[in-house]
C-alpha cells in the first residue's frame, strides 16, 4: 500500500511539475544563430555562433535547435559527410536556471552566394516524450560570400585596354574650368593634372578632378542567359569574377564603374544593377550585388540586356559585355552600336569553335 502510495504522489507530483514545464517552457527563452562576418570571399572561412539563453529560474531539460543552412557553406569539423546537401542542422541543448550556451562553428564558404538563416525551430517535451513542444522563432542572419578575384595579371592586358579608352574619353570631355575636387595620383594620371599645392600640403602626389560635359567611366554588362539547362555553370561563375575583378581594378583607381545583369538579385529581388559611382563603398557594393547575383533567375535574355542599355546617354562611356552566350541577333544589335561609335568590349569565357560568328570583329572580342 505504501508502495502504491509513492508511485501515485510520484505520478502526481510528475504531471504537476510537467504542467508547469508546458507552460514556461518558452518564457524568458532566447535563441539566436549569427555569423561573425558579414562577408568572406569564396574560399574563406567564417564561424556560425548557436546561442541559446534561458532568461528563468526553471531548468529546460532538453531543447532541440533546427535551422536550415545552404550546402554552399560546409562545415568544416564534419568535412564531406554533408557534402551535397543542405544542412538541416539539430543542435541538443540542456539549460540550467538563467544558464547562456554558445556553440561555434567554422564554415567553408565553397560557393559565392547570399546566404540567410531566417528562422529557427525549437523542440522540447517532457522526460518521457510523450508531450512535444515547438515552436518557432525568427532570426536574422545574413553572410554574403563573394566571387572570386582574378588576379590582375590575368586580365593585364584587356584592363589596360579599356583604361586607355577611359583616359582619352575623359580628357577630351573634361571641363578645365569644372574644379570636382582633389584625389590621390595614381599611375594613370597626367601629369597635367596634378596639384602642386595640395602635393606640398601632404607630401603625397595629389591630382585635381574635374567635372565632365558626360558620364565617363565603365559599364559592365553581365548576362546570365544560356544555351540550354545543360551549360557548364563554371563559365558562369568564370564570367562574374571576371566582372568583379575588373570592376575592383576600376574602383581602386578611382574610375566610374557601372554594374548592369540580367540575373536577379537575390537580397533585393530585382535585376541586378549597381548605379555609376567612384565613392569609398562602391567595391562593396559590387562584391554584395555579384554574391547574391541568382544566375538560375533570368530576368530578360541578352538582347534586352542589350536593347536597354546600349543607349545614347553611355555612348561616352567603355561599356564591357561579359557573356559566354552569343546569338546572331546579339551579335548584330553589338556590331551596329559600334558602327555608330561606341566603345565596346566583348568578353567571352571559354569562346566555342563557332566564334567564327564575330568574324569582322575580333579586335573587339576578348576569349578568356
Amino acid at each position: 500500500m505504501r508502495i502504491l502510495l509513492i508511485l501515485v504522489v510520484a505520478i502526481g507530483f510528475y504531471i504537476i511539475i510537467r504542467e508547469i514545464y508546458v507552460k514556461n517552457c518558452f518564457k524568458n527563452l532566447s535563441s539566436e544563430v549569427a555569423f561573425d562576418k558579414k562577408a568572406v570571399f569564396q574560399g574563406e572561412y567564417c564561424k556560425v555562433k548557436v546561442c541559446l539563453t534561458n532568461k528563468k529560474l526553471f531548468p529546460l531539460w532538453w531543447i532541440v535547435v533546427r535551422y536550415k543552412l545552404s550546402k554552399n557553406l560546409v562545415f568544416v569539423e564534419e568535412g564531406d559527410l554533408q557534402k551535397g546537401h543542405d544542412n538541416y542542422r539539430t543542435e541538443g541543448f540542456y539549460l540550467r536556471s538563467y544558464e547562456k550556451v554558445t556553440r561555434e562553428y567554422t564554415l567553408l564558404g565553397e560557393r559565392r552566394g547570399y546566404y540567410e538563416i531566417k528562422e529557427l525551430e525549437l523542440l522540447s517535451g517532457d522526460l518521457f516524450g510523450d508531450t512535444r513542444l515547438i515552436k518557432r522563432y525568427t532570426n536574422d542572419a545574413v553572410l554574403y560570400v563573394y566571387p572570386q578575384i582574378v588576379p590582375i595579371e590575368e586580365i593585364s592586358l584587356l584592363f589596360n585596354k579599356i583604361n586607355g579608352e577611359i583616359i582619352a574619353k575623359k580628357q577630351l570631355l573634361e571641363d578645365p574650368f569644372q574644379l570636382r575636387g582633389i584625389r590621390e595620383y595614381s599611375p594613370f594620371d597626367s601629369m597635367k593634372t596634378i596639384n602642386w599645392k595640395a602635393t606640398a600640403k601632404s607630401g603625397e602626389l595629389k591630382v585635381n578632378q574635374f567635372d565632365t560635359t558626360s558620364s565617363v567611366g565603365i559599364t559592365i554588362l553581365l548576362n546570365v542567359e544560356k544555351y540550354n539547362e545543360f551549360d557548364d555553370i563554371n563559365l558562369l561563375e568564370k564570367g562574374i569574377s571576371i566582372a568583379a575583378s575588373l570592376a575592383n581594378e576600376f574602383i581602386k583607381r578611382g574610375m566610374d564603374v557601372e554594374l548592369i545583369s540580367n540575373g536577379r538579385n537575390d537580397a533585393t529581388g530585382e535585376a541586378l544593377e549597381v548605379e555609376a559611382g567612384s565613392y569609398a563603398e562602391k567595391n562593396r557594393e559590387v562584391y554584395e550585388a555579384l554574391a547574391a547575383l541568382n544566375i538560375s533567375n533570368k530576368e530578360f535574355g541578352l538582347v534586352d540586356l542589350l536593347n536597354s542599355n546600349l543607349t545614347y546617354h553611355r555612348k561616352n562611356r567603355v561599356i564591357v559585355i561579359v557573356s559566354h552566350y552569343y546569338s546572331p541577333e546579339a551579335v548584330e544589335i553589338f556590331s551596329l552600336k559600334l558602327r555608330e561609335g561606341y566603345s565596346l568590349r566583348w568578353i567571352v569565357p571559354k569562346m566555342k569553335d563557332e566564334g567564327k560568328i564575330f568574324e569582322g570583329l575580333e579586335e573587339f572580342i576578348v576569349g578568356m
